[in-house]
């Protein structure tokens, strides 16, 4: 099986807001959980904002080294305009859910305060954008952000998203978890996770934003006879600090990239990012036996450096 090359959005687009620093507590586009679980529908002749979320849902992050905010919520969410005109944001509200489903708080930002957001003020037609917010946890059940705006056509529009958070706190990858060899069980399927390359290289094409950027993944096959299915797949870039950044992709994104979760054939996935502040990439698979065992494998990726 042969896949696209999958040019992340993990860092390419991300904008960093720390709370809502910005925002100013005003009257603003506060709709209630129902609203924010049913999409929105798109209007022929109209912009149209497509969302996507990292996680979901998301898990609390715990930084022990941080006295101020030790445990968080790491919120990120992207969207791109897959509509027939240009929108202009106007206005972003951004609400947090309490434990029964009700609006705990609300933040709303609207003139220079959607720099924040955007990088300019207005989203082409084709435009991606990301958004990453950290909230201090608590007993937040969801977080949801409409954005207000008009397109080039004068409709006046505006759209949603909602994402859910968990009150676990997720795993910290590490680099040495990552180049720890897997290990064989007796009567177990293992599934076999090589990199296309120990290093992979930097190339320089206009396929990415800044010009160069690296290409890498990994080819995997089950090197038993023994069932595994496929549950989800988590890539983790690290920086130079060795700070994780994770992505997971479940079951239904993986089958819509085309791979095949029962491995009956095998695997051929590949990812791309600009050129940016990471030295390596890792992968995370996870998935039952046939008997509904848990399992993961793994493997790691360095990035050559410019020079």
């Amino acid at each position: 099986m042969k896949l696209k090359w999958l040019l992340s959005l993990v860092c390419m687009v991300l904008v960093l807001a720390c709370g809502c620093a910005l925002a100013e507590n005003m009257p603003g586009d506060v709709y209630d959980l129902d609203w924010y679980q049913t999409a929105q529908p798109e209007t022929e002749g109209a912009a149209y904002l497509n969302f996507f979320i990292r996680y979901n849902p998301v898990r609390i992050s715990h930084t022990p080294g941080d006295e101020g905010m030790p445990y968080r919520w790491n919120i990120w969410y992207g969207y791109e305009n897959l509509g027939s005109a240009d929108f202009t944001p106007t206005q972003v509200t951004e609400v947090y859910f309490d434990e029964n489903g009700k609006v705990a708080d609300v933040f709303v930002t609207s003139g220079v305060g959607l720099n924040i957001f955007f990088n300019d003020n207005i989203l082409k037609v084709g435009d991606a954008r990301g958004y990453n917010v950290i909230r201090p946890a608590g007993s937040d059940t969801g977080y949801g952000a409409a954005i207000r705006g008009v397109d080039a056509n004068g409709n006046e529009l505006v759209f949603g998203v909602y994402v859910p958070l968990s009150q676990e706190v997720e795993i910290r990858y590490t680099i040495d978890m990552l180049q720890q060899p897997n290990e064989r069980e007796e009567g177990k399927p293992f599934i076999v996770m090589t990199p296309r390359e120990a290093v992979s290289p930097l190339v320089v094409t206009d396929q990415f934003d800044k010009g160069a950027g690296w290409f890498y993944g990994f080819l995997a096959h089950n090197g038993t006879d023994l069932s595994f299915t496929a549950t989800e797949l988590v890539e983790v870039l690290f920086d130079f600090n060795g700070d994780a950044y994770p992505s997971v992709y479940d079951g239904e994104q993986l089958t819509g990239w085309g791979c095949d979760l029962s491995f009956a054939t095998d695997w051929d996935f590949g990812s791309g990012i600009p050129v940016q502040d990471v030295q390596s990439a890792g992968y995370i698979l996870r998935g039952v036996d046939a008997e509904g065992n848990e399992m993961s494998f793994h493997t790691y990726i360095e990035l050559e450096q410019p020079k």
